[in-house]
């Protein structure tokens, strides 16, 4: 995030799956080809993949009271 005065210019948010099962196997630096998810130990993900709808719009709601 970068904030100049009391803008915010950029945002920028990531997120990442952990394969447990994978990462005993190869470790956390895993880097064969994304389309081979089922084989890797992580995958980045759309930040609240796997949330409930309600949960994502909270933090969105929660996000635009702290930013704006």
């Amino acid at each position: 995030m970068r904030i100049l005065g009391d803008a915010i210019h950029y945002v920028h948010a990531k997120d990442t799956q952990l394969y447990a099962a994978n990462m005993h196997k190869v470790g956390v630096l895993d880097t064969k080809p994304y389309t081979q998810e089922r084989d890797r130990s992580w995958m980045f993900r759309t930040v609240g993949y796997g949330h409930s709808a309600g949960m994502v719009e909270r933090v969105h709601l929660h996000l635009a009271d702290v930013w704006l």
